[in-house]
């Protein structure tokens, strides 16, 4: 895995953007990065380490990030439409007021997330590890949260269907906070 600057992305991005393609940074340390205001739309990132990486306010939709590590990255307001994040370690992750709508997230590792009014409406977290992550006023519509870990993690005012709601109970789930008053 190969160190890259913040010039080295740009560089590959711009590069990849005149020729139509979408940028490669499959397997690339791009850790403690500044990404920040990037649009890595599409971007192929499988493998790519992205620990401590802040990627404020970056489009990354339709990315693919399966196998990524971005423990403790900056997602702040960082928009990951239908991305892929299969199998992702998000472990203590700061995504609030991130946008994850049609997110791909099954098997991901998202302990101790900061996911504070984060949009996952239609997200697919089967199996995702959340525990102890904060989902508080998260949109969670539509989310499938199948087997997904969620002792611990804190959903006081967060948006779930009704059939998310019966199935988090159904699987035995502990979580802070749910059903308490505002």
């Amino acid at each position: 895995m190969s160190a890259m600057t913040r010039d080295d992305v740009i560089t590959i991005v711009l590069r990849a953007h005149r020729l139509g393609q979408a940028p490669d940074l499959r397997d690339t340390d791009l850790s403690n990065l500044n990404l920040r205001e990037l649009d890595l739309t599409d971007a192929d990132l499988r493998g790519a380490n992205l620990d401590g990486a802040d990627l404020s306010w970056s489009t990354l939709s339709t990315a693919d990030l399966t196998d990524a590590d971005l423990r403790g990255a900056t997602l702040r307001r960082t928009v990951l439409t239908r991305a892929v994040l299969t199998r992702a370690d998000l472990t203590q992750v700061y995504a609030r007021d991130a946008d994850m709508a049609g997110a791909d997230l099954r098997r991901s590792i998202l302990l101790r997330a900061d996911l504070r009014d984060a949009n996952l409406v239609n997200s697919d977290m089967r199996g995702a590890d959340l525990e102890g992550a904060d989902l508080t006023d998260a949109e969670l519509t539509g989310a499938d949260l199948t087997d997904a870990e969620l002792t611990g993690a804190d959903l006081r005012g967060a948006d779930i269907d009704e059939y998310a709601e019966e199935d988090f109970f159904n699987r035995g789930a502990h979580v802070t906070g749910w059903g308490d008053a505002a």
